[in-house]
């Protein structure tokens, strides 16, 4: 339902949020993996926003 309505609000400026099925590990965030916490991030669901093509 969110996602729907910010899809809507960002489509009127010609943009969509897309769900990215693998998303790419951040290399320079490193410290957040020394505590543990990147076991959380893995079931995360993880969106971009991208331009809509109209053709």
């Amino acid at each position: 339902m969110l996602l729907r309505f910010m899809n809507f609000f960002v489509g009127l400026f010609g943009y969509e949020w897309v769900k990215v099925d693998n998303p790419n590990k951040n290399l320079a965030d490193e410290s957040v993996a020394d505590e543990g916490w990147d076991d959380l991030d893995q079931n995360v669901p993880h969106y971009k926003l991208r331009k809509k093509s109209f053709y």
